[in-house]
């Protein structure tokens, strides 16, 4: 298997406060808030956190044992909680059961089928994502409850057609879990919701899934192939189209080869 990651700043911001990595069956994407302090570092705590949990325990995926060890870490440098307030997109492989995707707060799941659908997930939060920092703390996580609803959506479409949207509650869902098949399932890609920031050179804005379906065009699934086709994306194909982003940009894939299988009982 493959798996590669890409983030770049966006026009409207000073510090880049997207951050991505990836390794073998793994990718993680993380987006931290432009409005709290130093979560451009908090961003990374919480991405690293997460690729420490991979590799000490493989697939098994614990999002407070991710936030409360990315908490130590931004405690030791003097950082508050508030820098963790960051959303967190994370795809792991287990052989025996799929690929298993998780988003605490908004962002982008897209999966490239083995038959050449472009399959894409839109998980939105709303005005205010739900950070899994919010958990360090029962007063602040009780605020967010009493000023933004509890509400997640979620908008599936393929080939760029909306084929369903659903509401799910974060009081009982607040880490938003997908699984997919590898039978199915060729690449699955994790975004941050910076591909819905591009607008054209009438300042009109395009439309995310003509962004989604250009970054997922991959040429190539060896080396460094998100960065090449990010970077080819934001030069040719953006400068062609006079197309630009004001949000910070992150991109993570993984790619499935065939003949995997997997016990989806």
């Amino acid at each position: 298997m493959e798996s590669d990651c890409f983030f770049t700043i966006g026009k409207g911001h000073r510090e880049c406060q997207d951050y991505a990595r990836s390794s073998s069956g793994f990718i993680v994407v993380g987006d931290g808030c432009s409005s709290s302090r130093d979560t451009d570092v908090g961003v990374r705590h919480i991405v690293n956190s997460a690729m420490l949990r991979h590799r000490r325990y493989g697939t098994s995926f614990d999002p407070g044992w991710v936030i409360r060890r990315a908490a130590k870490a931004a405690a030791m440098l003097g950082n508050c909680s508030t820098s963790l307030d960051a959303t967190l997109l994370v795809a792991t492989l287990d052989e025996r059961s799929g690929i298993h995707c998780f988003a605490a707060g908004d962002g982008y799941i897209a999966a490239r089928m083995r038959s050449g659908e472009l399959r894409l997930w839109e998980i939105d939060d709303g005005p205010a994502p739900a950070y899994l920092s919010y958990t360090l703390d029962s007063e602040r996580l009780q605020r967010y409850w009493d000023e933004w609803g509890i509400r997640r959506r979620i908008t599936a479409s393929v080939d760029g057609e909306v084929v369903s949207e659903q509401f799910v509650s974060l009081r009982d869902d607040y880490v938003f879990h997908l699984r997919l098949s590898t039978r199915e399932v060729e690449t699955v890609f994790l975004m941050s919701d910076g591909v819905n920031s591009f607008q054209d050179g009438a300042g009109e804005k395009v439309d995310v899934r003509s962004v989604v379906d250009e970054l997922c065009a991959l040429k190539s699934v060896r080396g460094e192939f998100v960065r090449r086709r990010a970077r080819r994306f934001l030069g040719k194909t953006c400068s062609r189209r006079s197309w630009g982003h004001d949000d910070d940009l992150a991109i993570a894939a993984l790619h499935i080869p065939g003949g995997q299988r997997e016990n989806m009982a």
